[in-house]
């Protein structure tokens, strides 16, 4: 496939999903990366903002000098048709011909179905035990055992993680000030 995009919230961007992110590059010759919620709020869902998860992305993936775009995604709660929509013209700017690229892990992932007439590509490689709920809930609690989190998350999401957490931002989030 020429370009695949690979959607997600990426609250954080943790090893599972730099898998994902290295599968996908070896199946096409341009990987557009879609990250979600950039319109949420703060919130236990979604604490990072969208310049916190792309910095992430950024400084942990290794593209071998390929340059990896990355669209920004609103949400559109109940609105699939116009959330699909979205992504669809997004996509446009890069080339009408594209294919779309995840693992099928719940029913959340029900999006992958939302684009009929591009190519669907699932991941169906070895899936790892990680799970960004669970980081989160670790994350954002006092004292919090950063060498499990530092084993479930790439280097440039854990040193990300590792500037947050000497914020006050960290220390209200753990106060519930905004969480």
């Amino acid at each position: 496939m020429k370009i695949l995009l690979y959607i997600g919230r990426f609250q954080p961007f943790h090893n599972g999903h730099k898998l994902l992110v290295q599968d996908a590059l070896k199946r096409c010759e341009r990987l557009v990366i879609g990250l979600g919620s950039a319109n949420a709020r703060a919130s236990p869902k979604n604490p990072f903002s969208l310049n916190e998860r792309e910095e992430m992305i950024r400084a942990s993936v290794d593209a071998s000098g390929r340059y990896i775009p990355i669209i920004h995604l609103y949400d559109f709660p109940k609105e699939d048709d116009y959330w699909a929509t979205q992504v669809r013209r997004e996509m446009a700017r890069f080339d009408r011909d594209w294919g779309i690229y995840g693992y099928d892990k719940d029913s959340s992932s029900f999006y992958l179905n939302l684009f009929p007439g591009h190519p669907l590509t699932i991941y169906d490689g070895s899936v790892l035990k990680v799970n960004a709920t669970d980081i989160r809930k670790q994350f954002f609690r006092n004292n919090p055992d950063m060498t499990a989190i530092k084993q479930q998350v790439p280097n440039g999401t854990f040193e990300v993680l590792s500037r947050i957490q000497q914020s006050e931002r960290w220390e209200l989030a753990c106060q519930g000030a905004y969480l």
